[in-house]
């Protein structure tokens, strides 16, 4: 089983300590947390940064080169990197182009690709969810206008652009749920069919096997217990 390691970057003191991990990493740790000193145990990686985590509840995790590590306030996030989350955590990030992600209990999720777009090309982020729920709002995006947010599920593909909606399988493990929040059109796709959500407050359901159902606006109770599954309250970034 993989070894779980702290992947942090706390604002203490002024000290700053890289440690290879190792057979001796406990120990190191120990004596660096005991001085007050900041630690950095991430591999390196040759993989563009894509994103920096700024809140989380819990400890959630990384995957990086096989291994997993505890993530914390200022973690970088890169291209190839898998975020996971048990019951009890939660992460919020922000990413370069200013969007913002926010991802409840018991998420995996794999980042492909989030490069900036320059010289006009066009940009397609790219993550995939493959359990949980997480909520994408690009509204604040500098690519807004020239890019479109992917995010691939077993059992659909939604694209969005500055739109601020939550996907996840909150009401089932078969059954993968959208809503728009707020902003333009969040489209969804898969082989049996396709719809567009176009109004805030409406939502699709998809289940195994079967196409988007018709955009249909949510009961203010079911939002909510969208929405509050990814909620941050615990603490964030001074």
């Amino acid at each position: 089983m993989a070894t779980r390691n702290m992947l942090t970057s706390k604002i203490s003191k002024p000290c700053r300590n890289r440690v290879d991990v190792g057979a001796a990493a406990g120990v190191l740790i120990a004596l660096l947390l005991i001085a007050g000193c900041e630690t950095t145990l991430a591999p390196e990686t040759e993989q563009a940064q894509i994103g920096v985590v700024v809140n989380t509840v819990g400890s959630p995790a990384i995957i990086r080169h096989n291994q997993d590590y505890i993530i914390d306030l200022q973690s970088k996030i890169y291209e190839g990197d898998i975020l996971q989350t048990n019951d009890a955590s939660r992460a919020q990030l922000q990413m370069i182009d200013g969007s913002e992600l926010s991802v409840g209990p018991g998420s995996h999720i794999l980042f492909q690709s989030w490069t900036a777009a320059g010289r006009g090309e066009r940009t397609v982020p790219r993550m995939t969810l493959n359990t949980g729920s997480i909520r994408v709002d690009s509204r604040g995006s500098r690519e807004a206008a020239r890019s479109t947010i992917e995010l691939r599920t077993p059992l659909a593909i939604i694209t969005a652009r500055a739109s601020d909606f939550w996907s996840g399988f909150l009401f089932g493990n078969s059954t993968l749920d959208i809503n728009l929040i707020s902003g333009d059109a969040v489209n969804v796709s898969n082989d049996h069919g396709s719809v567009s959500i176009a109004l805030p407050g409406e939502g699709t359901t998809i289940l195994g096997g079967t196409g988007p159902q018709p955009a249909n606006t949510w009961t203010p109770r079911k939002q909510a217990r969208a929405i509050e599954e990814t909620i941050i309250r615990e603490r964030s970034v001074p």
